[in-house]
């Protein structure tokens, strides 16, 4: 997920009195009908990575551990981000109070930095896991990844939850303009500025070396191998891991880029982005939530196949005759049956 840091910031220091917006009737119904469209297929999408994680004992490795964390950050983007925001655009003001406010944007933000912070673990993990084989895999558990996965909510947490629920207080009054929504402390450019480096930039950038070393050494490790021996499983299991990485890494820079270049022009431009750009950009930060199951669904041939079983409500059919299978094979189990 995310330059989290940043996204509420479009529409405040420089947003131009949101509340002014007005649309026309098609516009409301475009906007009403696409943002349904893609909030539902988020949500559906991101239940199936989890329903997939659950039913499928073949999806339970170390490295979909990792994507099941970023399917509970998405899903919570689809459910919530994605509608609030739109009623917010579409009726031009926040009615719903300060407090709803608040909570929306840390919820917002402590699940766009988790997407964030499980990034760079599986940046991270995937590196480790390619150049050192023989000592960093040993030690890939389910229960490591999922201490790596709670210290990367809980930072998240941590980071966002705090300042916004209780800058307020802290500065002694609320100075968020009525009807409006919006992070106090980004009032400042000098602080979105910086919050865009930390957020986005800095962690783009390590990402983007990390893999970048793990193709090269995927590549050649590869290559070697298939001179000598041809590739064994756990090398095809490592190749298709490093492509399902390219593919989230890719959707995510491709949907959160654009934003964050608006932003640091609005640093030293206030008024040079118009406000409809900003609802754009931010939009589309959304949308990479909607794009992270399809990453996996194009990468991973068991996801896809189990999305599509459980779509068609096959699951339970399969499941049966596996374990009809199974007591075939079974002599034991199958003589007590008969």
């Amino acid at each position: 997920m995310e330059g989290e840091g940043i996204k509420n910031s479009s529409i405040n220091g420089n947003a131009t009195d949101i509340h002014l917006a007005t649309h026309s009737l098609w516009e409301v119904i475009t906007i009403a009908t696409v943002s349904a469209i893609v909030s539902l297929i988020t949500i559906v999408g991101n239940i199936l990575v989890m329903l997939s994680f659950k039913v499928n004992s073949q999806l339970k490795t170390v490295n979909n551990y990792y994507l099941l964390s970023l399917a509970v950050a998405d899903l919570i983007i689809g459910v919530f981000s994605m509608n609030l925001y739109t009623s917010y655009i579409l009726m031009g003001y926040w009615a719903l109070g300060s407090i709803a406010c608040d909570l929306w944007l840390a919820l917002d933000y402590v699940a766009s930095n988790a997407s964030v912070m499980n990034l760079l673990v599986i940046s991270f993990d995937r590196y480790f896991s390619i150049t050192r084989p023989l000592t960093y895999r040993a030690k890939r558990t389910p229960k490591r990844a999922g201490v790596m996965i709670g210290m990367a909510w809980l930072v998240s947490l941590i980071l966002w939850a705090p300042p916004i629920l209780c800058w307020q207080y802290f500065v002694g009054k609320r100075t968020v303009p009525e009807r409006q929504c919006q992070i106090q402390f980004f009032s400042e450019p000098v602080i979105t500025f910086g919050t865009a480096i930390a957020a986005f930039y800095i962690p783009v950038s390590i990402m983007t070396i990390l893999y970048c070393r793990i193709y090269k050494e995927t590549e050649r490790r590869t290559k070697d191998l298939a001179e000598l021996q041809g590739i064994n499983k756990q090398e095809v299991c490592e190749r298709k891991a490093a492509q399902t990485l390219s593919a989230i890494l890719l959707a995510f820079i491709l949907t959160w880029t654009p934003y964050n270049i608006m932003v640091l022009i609005s640093t030293f431009c206030s008024d040079c982005i118009p406000v409809s750009l900003w609802h754009l950009g931010y939009w589309l930060c959304y949308v990479n939530s909607t794009v992270n199951p399809m990453c996996y669904a194009l990468c991973n041939k068991t996801f896809q196949k189990t999305f599509r079983m459980l779509l068609l409500c096959q699951w339970k059919k399969k499941r049966v005759e596996e374990k009809l299978y199974w007591y075939g094979q079974n002599p034991a189990v199958s003589s007590k049956l008969t």
